[in-house]
């Protein structure tokens, strides 16, 4: 009998999203070009509490970013 090998194939890693500041920039501009409104922009801090605990204000614009990929 004859053996046989199966070769295990790798993933590829998928790479985390980390726009850039120009990036950013581009977008909002984009945004606001095709009738988006920023109506409100929330400071918040690093503590993950507070920052799951935020009002969802930005949604719109979220929403219109995620679009793109």
């Amino acid at each position: 009998m004859k053996k046989t090998f199966v070769i295990a194939r790798r993933r590829k890693k998928s790479t985390s999203f980390n726009p850039s500041k120009e990036y950013v920039n581009k977008a909002i501009e984009d945004y606001l070009k095709k009738g988006g409104k920023i109506t409100k922009i929330v400071d918040l801090s690093d503590n993950l509490n507070e920052f799951i605990s935020a009002p969802d204000v930005k949604s719109p614009a979220d929403e219109f970013l995620m679009d793109r990929f």
